[in-house]
């Protein structure tokens, strides 16, 4: 599993436990900020993982790059 599938869990797993037990447990268990967990507790819609994905524009830029990098290589 790589590192975007780990992280993505990983916030699947705070907004679950924070609509169990609340928003302020949730981050105290986890170790993360309050506003957060209500930012990814709004943006995820209870189905699909990738709405935890990264969004910067660094993440999609560099992304780019990577694949135009192999297809000039092949």
């Amino acid at each position: 599993m790589n590192i975007l599938a780990q992280e993505a869990r990983k916030r699947q797993a705070i907004v679950e436990l924070a609509r169990r037990k609340g928003k302020s447990f949730a981050a105290r268990i986890y170790g993360v900020s309050l506003s957060s967990v209500k930012r990814r507790d709004k943006r995820y819609d209870g189905k699909e993982r990738s709405s935890f994905m990264e969004r910067s524009l660094w993440s999609k830029v560099t992304r780019g790059n990577i694949q135009k990098m192999k297809k000039c290589a092949s």
